[in-house]
Formats: C-alpha cells, structure tokens, sequence
C-alpha cells in the first residue's frame, strides 16, 4: 500500500523543507511524499491533477513522466483538452502549456485522478516531436521547449513493447499531420527487445 501524497498547503513550506532536509519526505512533481513511499504513475498523476483540473489531458512529456518514461518532471507541463472541452481560458496556468486542439476520443486514461494519454498514443506524440527537432527550420525553436535528451529517454522507454510500436504506428497512419512522415520512419525501425 503507497503513503498518500502530502499536499503543500497542508503543510508551511518551512515544515516540509525541514522533512526534505532531514529525510522524511522527497519533492515529487507539485507535491512531498514520504520518504519510504513507492514513486509511481498515479502519484506522479496526483501531483498535476489539480493543476490540470477536469478537462485537460496530460500529453508529451508530461504524459511519459506520469507513466514512468522519463525520470525528471518536465516544465513545462503539456496539456489537451478531453473531446468537447474547451481549452479557453485555461491556457494561462503557470507551469501549463495548453494545446487547443482536443484528443480524440478514447485516447486517454484516468491515472491518479488526471487523464493522461495512453502509452501508444503517448509514443506516437514523441515520435513527433523527435522528428520535428530533427527538422532544421523547426529544430531550434523546439530545442527550447523540450530537452531532446528527455525525447529520446520517453521513445526509448515507451518503444520498448512491440504492441504499443504496432499501436502507435496505426495512430500514426490514421491521421494527416506534420512530421508524420519521420516519426513512422523510426518506428519502423524500431525492434523492441
């Protein structure tokens, strides 16, 4: 059983830096969590699900780090909104990026109260995003946004299950979209051990 996670203002920030400096508890995404608790996808999920709220979609990196993909929290943090929200006026929380356009239905799954992308859909916007840092006119604008090292780390994690690669290439396929063509390139290439 996980040690529930310790919500900030719960505590002075005075008492939980005296606990992370002693020991009791470790930062984990916008929250504490005591020092003998598992880190896991739903607690990593509790720590955004506020911020997030009801209708938005943790996507990109925010979705790898949720499902363990990635080590460090990203920021940051990705959203979309779920199929028939509207993404105005949450587009100025600090800490979110906010995409307007909403992912499709079934593409989501509810983790530790947040709605997060699933693996192979989640695989699919990584395999994007890599294509398009590895595209010129586009890769330095968006070597800023998202550390490449952090890309390659969620691909290698997420890439590793023959089912999701199989999964996120039919996503892939299906849809019409920038650098489509060389996230399907390395897919393709991919032999998941």
């Amino acid at each position: 059983m996980s040690a529930p996670l310790i919500r900030i203002d719960r505590l002075s920030p005075v008492e939980l830096s005296a606990a992370r400096l002693d020991g009791d508890v470790f930062e984990l995404g916008g929250g504490f969590m005591p020092a003998d608790a598992p880190e896991c996808s739903s607690l990593r999920a509790a720590t955004l699900a506020s911020a997030y709220g009801s209708g938005l979609v943790a996507v990109g990196l925010s979705a790898a780090w949720v499902h363990g993909a990635v080590p460090g929290e990203p920021l940051p943090h990705l959203a979309q909104p779920l199929p028939g929200v509207r993404a105005r006026g949450r587009r100025h929380i600090i800490g979110l990026r906010v995409r307007d356009r909403p992912i499709e239905q079934g593409e989501a799954v509810r983790v530790g109260g947040l709605w997060v992308l699933t693996p192979e859909r989640t695989l699919g916007d990584i395999a994007l995003a890599l294509a398009a840092a590895e595209t010129p006119s586009r890769g330095r604008r968006l070597a800023s946004r998202a550390d490449r090292g952090d890309l390659a780390a969620a691909y290698a994690a997420l890439s590793s299950d023959a089912a999701r690669v199989a999964a996120a290439i039919r996503w892939l396929e299906d849809r019409t979209m920038s650098n489509k063509r060389g996230a399907l390139r390395a897919l393709r290439q991919v032999r998941p051990t």
